[in-house]
């Protein structure tokens, strides 16, 4: 990408596009508030087509973001690691970022998805993900799978004579555990409790004073800040689990009532 479209006319377009308009179009980067709008438009802005660049926009947290929790992850980056390993096997940047999530979010998605299933007694089939499927969608230039901003397009093509329009229109469907919603009711009050506990603080692992700060800052952007919250929750479970060799029981943890 040329300099000057990174340094001045895209800076200028999106000063001077109106929200609506950068909700339509970044939907999901929208939907993180104005936090997640400012760190998509900061990786177009500066985006070299290395792997260091998509693993920050990726990342739960930034890197100022983690210096202020007092992490310090300059050392160790096995994010950063994972991606490289996938960004060296393709040689578009489309390629690139399929082969990441394939390899990085696809097997939780099919666990999620296995378990929901099995539990009202379905058994779910995934034909698109049959490796010769797969391989040929790799095989494929980007042109032909994602046309502007209409993602999977030879895909919604191919199926016009088999599916209904309403199901190739149907816009994508986010299959998300529903954190943001469990911060603002049933996770409210506890987590709270056990993040600025003086056992999660007296580790010396992360700031209480930040800590407070993300809670503060919630509402503002609640599917931005639940991300990390979640993360910072889910770490601290674990710390007491298998650091601090505490006994706590399925019920427990589901109901986070582990305050000792």
């Amino acid at each position: 990408m040329p300099s000057f479209v990174k340094s001045k006319l895209i800076p200028y377009s999106y000063n001077n596009t109106p929200s609506v308009f950068k909700d339509y179009f970044f939907q999901y980067a929208s939907s993180l508030g104005e936090e997640g709008r400012e760190r998509f438009f900061s990786f177009i802005k500066d985006y070299k087509g290395n792997a260091t660049d998509y693993e920050k926009i990726i990342s739960i947290f930034t890197e100022k973001e983690k210096n202020k929790l007092n992490f310090n992850s300059s050392t160790y980056q096995p994010g950063l690691r994972f991606v490289e390993q996938n960004f060296k096997l393709d040689s578009n940047l489309f390629n690139k970022m399929t082969r990441f999530d394939l390899n990085m979010f696809l097997r939780h998605l099919l666990l999620k998805t296995d378990k929901m299933t099995m539990a009202h007694g379905l058994e779910s089939r995934v034909p698109f993900l049959d490796h010769r499927v797969v391989s040929l969608g790799f095989s494929l230039p980007p042109s032909l799978k994602m046309n502007l901003l209409n993602e999977k397009y030879l895909l919604k093509k191919s199926m016009v004579n088999i599916l209904p329009s309403r199901v190739i229109k149907r816009k994508k469907q986010r299959f998300f555990v529903p954190i943001d919603y469990w911060f603002e009711t049933v996770l409210k009050e506890q987590s709270s409790n056990i993040l600025l506990s003086n056992q999660t603080l007296s580790r010396g692992l992360f700031k209480g004073t930040e800590v407070e700060n993300l809670l503060n800052k919630y509402k503002k952007s609640p599917l931005y800040y639940s991300r990390q919250l979640w993360s910072l929750l889910n770490f601290e479970i674990w710390a007491r689990i298998y650091l601090d060799q505490e006994k706590i029981g399925l019920d427990q943890i589901l109901s986070l009532k582990i305050i000792g």
